[in-house]
């Protein structure tokens, strides 16, 4: 089970399995559990807390520079600036 901590980089999903919101959030504490028994945690950019279930790890960006699927134009320039001098 994921157990992220006070400074992880995360993934909110809204709805629980579905897709994330396509934000990174630093979770703002460790893991505790509300009177429930729910384990949550407070991110970065949310209010309140979160369910830890509702989370999983933000995973590195893939290295390989010729994979331009979601990379900003200013990424793709960076890469290779082919305008003529």
């Amino acid at each position: 089970m994921f157990q992220p901590k006070k400074g992880d980089k995360v993934r909110f999903h809204p709805i629980i399995g579905g897709k994330h919101d396509g934000n990174v959030y630093e979770c703002r504490s460790d893991i505790f559990a509300l009177g429930s028994g729910e384990a949550v945690i407070q991110l970065k950019g949310k209010s309140g807390c979160v369910a830890v279930r509702a989370l999983s790890p933000c995973e590195a960006p893939p290295q390989n520079t010729n994979c331009l699927e979601g990379m900003k134009c200013e990424s793709i320039m960076a890469v290779g600036d082919f305008r003529t001098r």
